[in-house]
């Protein structure tokens, strides 16, 4: 049986029970054994002593920790959750990914390995031009249905999904089009380890489309799985002043919680929309008026 869009819910307006039970959802997330608690200041990662490629003298001692720090990497984990990158399935498709890669570049075998080699020992990560980037993490997101978003496990790409729907006033046909896939990874070591490790030992956690092409989530028109459609990249940061050319800077917000006011729901809703505004904006004349056409 083909996947029906569900009925798309507005979010314009928040209702005492809308707010309620936001809350509830928070807080039954929060309190199951091996979840993701968002951002609190004063809970951090225990280090893992035993990640290898640190350095037994500049690893620092659990003591000397800044606790109120937030990581960039906990920031994407919250609100993207992440791809696992440490499976025979991702890494099969990594390395048939960049044969195919090197076979469109006209590369023999000698010369694909020597350049996978260099790559490995300058940055740490093996190169993907960028459709082989955007496949690979295609191939392995942490719901089945880009179309639905887990907002078990990105609240964040969940709702921008539907603010964009919403915003174009899509039918559930044309939602179809719309899909939210993730591109950063959802490695969890420590702080300690990203605070002394180098960049190539940073680099292997990542994957190739957030590393050589700074794209931590995108929204795609249109595609397949083989095919890439009309994209929007972003790239989510707690650098309030960074600056993407390529993509649409997502900076820090602040998901709710249980005990989040109605003030502060709204400013995360708000926060929202206004990134599905801004993805709509860089989607092509052609592709938003073939959406909107009912």
């Amino acid at each position: 049986m083909p996947y029906q869009v569900p009925q798309i819910k507005k979010m314009g307006e928040l209702t005492e029970e809308k707010i309620a039970a936001i809350k509830k959802a928070q807080a039954a997330k929060e309190t199951r054994k091996g979840s993701v608690i968002t951002r609190k200041k004063g809970i951090v990662q225990k280090p893992d002593l035993k990640q290898p490629g640190i350095s037994e003298v500049v690893r620092p001692q659990p003591s000397t920790l800044n606790r109120e720090k937030y990581y960039g990497h906990e920031y994407e984990r919250d609100l993207l959750h992440g791809i696992e990158i440490n499976t025979e399935a991702y890494l099969s498709d990594f390395e048939n990914l960049f044969l195919e890669m090197a076979k469109r570049k006209g590369w023999s075998t000698e010369q694909a390995r020597a350049e996978a080699q260099k790559n490995f020992k300058e940055r740490g990560l093996v190169y993907l031009d960028f459709p082989a980037a955007v496949k690979l993490v295609k191939k392995h997101q942490p719901w089945q249905d880009p179309t639905e978003p887990d907002s078990d496990k990105s609240r964040f790409g969940h709702d921008l999904r539907t603010a964009i729907v919403e915003e174009l006033d899509l039918a559930p046909e044309q939602a179809e089009q719309v899909r939210f896939f993730v591109a950063a990874s959802r490695e969890k070591k420590s702080p300690v380890y990203y605070r002394h490790a180098d960049d190539r030992e940073v680099a292997a956690d990542l994957t190739p489309l957030d590393y050589y092409h700074g794209t931590d989530c995108f929204i795609e028109i249109g595609g397949d799985e083989e095919k890439i459609g009309d994209l929007v990249l972003l790239d989510v940061t707690l650098d309030r002043k960074k600056r993407n050319d390529r993509a649409i800077v997502v900076p820090e917000i602040d998901l709710p919680q249980p005990n989040s006011s109605e003030e502060e729901v709204k400013a995360y809703y708000d926060f929202v929309e206004g990134i599905a505004k801004e993805v709509i904006s860089h989607l092509s004349k052609r592709t938003v008026r073939q959406l909107t056409q009912h």
